[in-house]
């Protein structure tokens, strides 16, 4: 492959990596606000510390991925900048960075692991236009960050040894990045463990190799127990406070079971249509095609662990999907597939809905509420909104939680029925307005547009409203 042929499609993957961190607002699961939003405010003193979920009680939550965003954030706060919005949008800009990093480390690592350069093109392709890639690494979750992680550092160890490198600083990177990866998400250990094993069996590296990335392990996770004291107040372990709580005392398996098999029924019913589905049956198609293989070592592991675990959901197999387009292209290299009608057709079909899906996933936002609190956050920063009226629930709830990151301070929410109401004021519903409580309405913003086909949405709107 060229140089000019590798940078044009880099550069292609950032700039949709760069779209989607723009459009892709809100939250793809309520523990990618929480966890990590909410932390953050609440170090900020945005947030009452007694409003954060169970996880900040029983010190089970890495303060890592806070601290890494309250980099930028208090950038932003220097310069005067304190819209939650553009926090957010600096801290969705911040992953899709360091997704993209792995994106190229990925590409990097192609002619090591295919050796002919029509499919090594298609795989640079495939990793640069694959539906869900950009979209999914300007998520600031746990899952995105941890696998970004610990592709750069296992493609980093793969150019090592491809280079029959003697220098041990490379190895101590890789232990750095592993080690970060881990106290992202705590289940990354067992792609950790792969991959340290995968190096000490299958390509015997020496003793000294070995102990750099222990080496970097531990030093990362040092450095993040004392981030966690900061963010704590008080030393813990909290990896062994989250294997506490969620195995010994049963926690996970509390909130939700599912069968060994339900993976494959969730990656069929919440991805996109046939597309999610493929990118599965590529993994393990390639796993069984290639058992020496540092991708099989990590990403198999990691499947099995969350197989046979009894909560299963969706997101928690989202480390394996950095590498899941790569493993694709190789798995249909080697099966070596004879070329006929059904084959282009189906293929064909494949490509375009990749297409549709890439521009749904990266230019629409992830959680369609924060055009809302936008609005909401505009009229009070501009004297205009004090007070807010709602039915059926606070609008800064999640699933009951109380959010406060996009919350303006100074707000005051009441339900609709409270007394003394005032002749004009704002109200807030998820559903459609009722006239016969308040006739004389007028609609501000919706966040979602008002089609037949969406009625059946939670669709929070905003409404300046008049007594009779």
């Amino acid at each position: 492959m060229s140089k000019g042929f590798i940078t044009r499609w880099l550069l292609i993957a950032l700039a949709l990596h760069l779209a989607a961190a723009y459009f892709s607002t809100g939250y793809q699961n309520s523990d990618e606000h929480f966890q990590v939003l909410e932390f953050l405010n609440a170090y900020l003193g945005r947030t009452p510390w007694a409003a954060l979920p169970i996880e900040y009680v029983r010190s089970v939550r890495p303060w890592f991925q806070p601290f890494l965003y309250w980099i930028p954030v208090r950038a932003l706060m220097a310069l005067g900048i304190s819209s939650p919005f553009v926090w957010a949008g600096a801290i969705r800009l911040v992953s899709a960075l360091i997704g993209w990093a792995s994106v190229v480390s990925l590409v990097s690592c192609i002619p090591i692991w295919i050796k002919k350069v029509r499919w090594q093109r298609i795989a640079v392709i495939t990793l640069a236009l694959t539906w869900y890639i950009p979209a999914f690494h300007a998520r600031h979750s746990s899952e995105n960050l941890s696998g970004a992680l610990f592709i750069i550092g296992l493609c980093w160890g793969a150019r090592w040894l491809a280079n029959s490198s003697s220098r041990l600083s490379p190895l101590l990177a890789v232990g750095l990045l592993w080690g970060f990866a881990f106290e992202a998400r705590y289940q990354v250990g067992f792609m950790v463990a792969g991959g340290f094993f995968w190096l000490a069996l299958v390509k015997r590296a020496r003793l000294s190799q070995l102990a750099a990335i222990v080496t970097g392990i531990l030093a990362a996770t040092a450095f993040c127990t004392y981030l966690d004291f900061l963010g704590y107040g008080h030393w813990t372990f909290a990896p062994w406070n989250y294997f506490h709580f969620n195995l010994i005392e049963g926690y996970a398996s509390v909130t939700d079971t599912s069968p060994w098999w339900d993976f494959f029924r969730r990656i069929w019913t919440e991805t996109w249509p046939v597309l999610g589905f493929i990118c599965l049956a590529g993994m393990l198609v390639f796993w069984a095609l290639n058992p020496w293989h540092p991708l099989t070592w990590t990403h198999l592991p990691f499947f099995l662990v969350h197989v046979v675990l009894a909560h299963k959901e969706t997101r928690f197999l989202f480390p394996l999907a950095h590498a899941a387009p790569l493993c694709l292209v190789i798995a249909i290299q080697q099966l070596k597939l004879r070329p006929n009608l059904f084959l282009r057709l189906f293929t064909g079909s494949v490509i375009a809905m990749n297409g549709v899906a890439l521009a749904a996933f990266t230019f629409l936002p992830a959680a369609p509420t924060l055009r809302f609190y936008s609005k909401v956050y505009d009229l009070v920063e501009a004297g205009t909104l004090h007070e807010l009226r709602f039915s059926e629930w606070d609008p800064y709830t999640i699933g009951g939680i109380p959010m406060y990151f996009y919350r303006p301070s100074g707000l005051v929410l009441k339900p609709l029925e409270s007394p003394a109401l005032e002749n004009s004021y704002f109200y807030a519903s998820p559903s459609p307005l009722d006239l016969t409580m308040a006739p004389r309405c007028l609609t501000l913003t919706r966040s979602l547009p008002d089609w037949h086909l969406l009625s059946r949405l939670h669709n929070w709107t905003l409404y300046a409203c008049e007594k009779n």
